[in-house]
């Protein structure tokens, strides 16, 4: 079944986010801004206002995330008039728009990366403590503790294990 495809990304001319297409055959293969029809040309995210920057991100999410749900929900929960509806549908009505992600990938991407970071030195900590807690796994809570402070075993390490 033949697929319309379109890219949102930012036009230049237009100062928004618009719709792009690719003109193919030919030597042409560059996308072409639906609205105004001019060729795409690669910005930096830093050189589009920060409100529009934003509004792009909302958009690109809310298509991640219903894609997401999309492919859970599938054919598996459609009826079956529903299902051959589908089958029987004109050549052409299927239209797939892929968002720019505005940057949101290496945003998502760094906080993926100080979670594994916080998660490591996490388990590290709690090894650690594991460990020491083995040290002082023979010693009954009114014995003096096994570090040499002279204190009761419950006044001095059995409050940091709990």
């Amino acid at each position: 079944m033949p697929q319309l495809s379109y890219f949102r990304t930012w036009c230049k001319q237009c100062q928004d986010w618009e719709l792009h297409y690719r003109k193919i055959g030919g030597e042409e293969n560059n996308l072409i801004c639906k609205e105004c029809g001019c060729i795409y040309t690669s910005v930096s995210v830093s050189e589009i206002p920060r409100e529009k920057v934003i509004e792009q991100r909302e958009r690109y999410t809310a298509k991640e995330k219903s894609g997401f749900e999309k492919m859970f929900s599938g054919y598996l929960f459609q009826s079956r008039e529903s299902q051959m509806m589908d089958m029987f549908r004109e050549p052409g009505y299927n239209t797939e728009i892929s968002e720019c992600d505005a940057g949101q990938k290496s945003i998502d991407d760094k906080r993926k990366e100080l979670r594994e970071i916080d998660w490591a030195e996490r388990k590290r900590v709690m090894e650690e403590l594991r460990v020491e807690k083995l040290k002082y796994a023979h010693l009954g809570r009114n014995d003096k503790c096994a570090c040499g402070s002279g204190k009761k075993y419950k006044n001095c390490h059995l409050q940091k294990f709990e």
